[in-house]
């Protein structure tokens, strides 16, 4: 969950994704809705930090640490937070990264 503000381009609404363990880089569109929730994230993050998701202490958000908070927080919400909003995003990232993965290592 280390992503970087340098890693958004906010004029061309894309997201920068890095890679681990020898993966290919992509770059990947983000939605309006998530894009002015990230404006709006990056606007009012105190204190500013270099990360998207930080945790209390200001430092990256650990991969369980992220999913502690999304399973405590999947109520329904009328409008979501900011933080519910970045968490799609990061979940969304990562499931169509698992997906193409599955389909890459179907047998037949």
């Amino acid at each position: 969950m280390d992503l970087r503000w340098d890693q958004i381009n906010f004029a061309t609404a894309t997201l920068h994704v890095r890679r681990v363990k020898q993966g290919t880089p992509a770059t990947r569109p983000i939605l309006g809705d998530e894009l002015r929730a990230l404006r709006r994230l990056q606007r009012e993050q105190e204190p500013k930090s270099a990360f998207v998701f930080t945790s209390e202490r200001s430092s990256p958000f650990s991969t369980a640490g992220c999913a502690r908070i999304v399973e405590r927080d999947l109520t329904p919400l009328s409008e979501p937070s900011p933080e519910i909003t970045h968490q799609r995003l990061a979940l969304r990232t990562g499931s169509r990264y698992r997906q193409r993965k599955a389909r890459h290592n179907r047998p037949g």
